[in-house]
């Protein structure tokens, strides 16, 4: 801690900023938190969609004889949560990896794009069976653990 100090305490805050490429202003400090509203709305139904299913079906099944081994029933549900949240990440991650990729598009065109022709949509469709296959399992060991 006393390294950290006094490493700090020799160096002003630009150097302190400078290897991330911020500068150290209202508006260079902001600017962190520019990707933060997509995020959210790109993330947010999908996580709400799983936690609300895994919710409810874990209540379902803790009713069941499936009871005397609660830690199947986390399972179960944290697998059919993350398959049915996946249903709407997978499409925002789409548009969002197409904008990243080309610089120059619009959401609209982004959208028209995943959506839009036959190649798009089958390319999102090919995305979320790898999504499920990679997702739906640590989603249901994820949310067991916890």
């Amino acid at each position: 801690r006393a390294l950290a100090a006094v490493a700090l305490s020799n160096s002003s805050p630009a150097k302190i900023f400078a290897p991330i490429g911020v500068p150290l202003t209202p508006q260079g400090l902001a600017s962190l938190y520019d990707g933060l509203l997509p995020n959210i709305v790109k993330e947010g139904p999908p996580l709400a969609l799983y936690l609300g299913i895994y919710e409810y079906l874990k209540c379902v099944l803790l009713a069941t004889d499936l009871k005397a081994t609660p830690v199947v029933c986390y399972l179960i549900a944290g697998a059919v949560g993350e398959l049915v949240g996946s249903v709407l990440r997978v499409p925002a991650e789409a548009v969002k990896s197409t904008q990243q990729s080309r610089a120059d598009i619009t959401l609209p065109e982004a959208l028209s794009l995943n959506f839009g022709t036959k190649e798009g949509r089958a390319n999102c469709v090919e995305a979320w069976t790898v999504a499920v296959v990679r997702d739906v399992p640590f989603g249901a060991i994820q949310i067991a653990l916890f």
